[in-house]
């Protein structure tokens, strides 16, 4: 399914936490700077993985938030699973809470500015990521990100 299994979310003594399934692999960013970039077919099949996986997360109302080329680990058999859903939610319950939350390089204009987010949010996030795969480059210059925010 290219993502990550959530075994349980809670919290303890006033600390919340996350209990995530381990993926032995490479993040994104890591196995980029290894192996310097991938081929055409390679990155194809790596946008596809990465898309069903989005699919699934938002099929089950979720929003995950924080996509970004960190999140993304390449397991073991090369297969790509979404992670880190640290700020996930359900989309009933957090498109209107106006936070803003996740990664300036990857936050879609309306995470920004604060306003509603929904699957759209995460789908342009998934535009930047897999612009980075195919160019081995950030989409956005740092500075042109910092003016936004």
């Amino acid at each position: 399914m290219n993502v990550c299994r959530v075994f349980d979310i809670g919290e303890i003594d006033g600390r919340h936490f996350l209990s995530m399934e381990y993926v032995d692999g490479d993040d994104l960013p890591s196995l980029l700077r290894r192996v310097g970039g991938f081929s055409s077919e390679r990155a194809v099949e790596l946008a596809r993985q990465l898309c069903v996986g989005l699919s699934a997360i938002h099929n089950a109302g979720i929003l995950h938030r924080d996509f970004k080329p960190a999140n993304v680990i390449i397991d073991s058999k090369g297969k790509a699973r979404i992670t880190d859903f640290g700020i996930a939610g359900l989309e009933a319950k957090i498109a209107q809470d106006n936070l803003r939350a996740g990664t300036p390089a990857y936050m879609s204009p309306e995470q920004i500015a604060g306003k509603d987010v929904s699957a759209r949010s995460d789908i342009y996030a998934l535009g930047l990521v897999l612009y980075k795969i195919f160019t081995g480059k950030q989409a956005f210059t740092d500075e042109a990100v910092h003016s936004a925010t």
